[in-house]
């Protein structure tokens, strides 16, 4: 979804996906602001802290990633399962991890790069030991 809306969309130009970090304070400001006002509206902040506030490349795409992450962190509360796991890219799984422990009181779980590079034999692994038990 990040790729496409700021890819095919007017936010074309004001969010830099090569940023490989984020920034804490506008992580947490976007997912609040999405919260509080929906996406739409939070998107369009996305151009506005670009063109009029003139924010910092890795203050606007902090704000966007926790706009989009909103509805994503939102899903993950619904459920009564106290223990999540974070995998994936490192800035996506970072930027989770940082919503979810200041937004909710669930364990988070955040793995390793080296969890993220073999989760899938590992599990494959899991599922055939499974199996044949």
């Amino acid at each position: 979804m990040a790729n496409a809306l700021s890819s095919h969309t007017i936010l074309a130009d004001a969010v830099d996906l090569t940023i490989d970090t984020f920034d804490q304070t506008a992580l947490c400001e976007g997912y609040r602001y999405s919260r509080e006002f929906g996406i739409n509206r939070a998107l369009f902040q996305v151009r506005i802290r670009k063109n009029v506030q003139r924010q910092s490349p890795m203050q606007v795409y902090s704000f966007f990633l926790g706009c989009i992450l909103s509805a994503e962190i939102d899903e993950i509360l619904r459920y009564p399962q106290n223990t999540v796991v974070i995998g994936g890219r490192a800035p996506l799984r970072m930027a989770l991890y940082t919503l979810l422990t200041e937004y909710s009181d669930k364990n988070v779980i955040c793995l390793s790069d080296d969890d993220v590079d073999h989760s899938v034999v590992r599990g494959v692994i899991r599922i055939y030991e499974w199996h044949n038990e």
